[in-house]
């Protein structure tokens, strides 16, 4: 039982630092998404 609950805290953390690093990145997308936008295009042609 100590086991399982050793497995159930450690996933639960995994997913509190997965749900940070969502919250972070849901911050940073805007730019991202523009920042994409601009070179996406570029990428296209150069692996096309």
């Amino acid at each position: 039982m100590s086991t399982f609950k050793h497995i159930l805290r450690t996933t639960l953390i995994a997913f509190t630092l997965v749900g940070a690093a969502a919250g972070t990145s849901s911050l940073l997308q805007p730019t991202a998404i523009t920042f994409a936008d601009s070179s996406s295009q570029h990428d296209d042609i150069d692996v096309g």
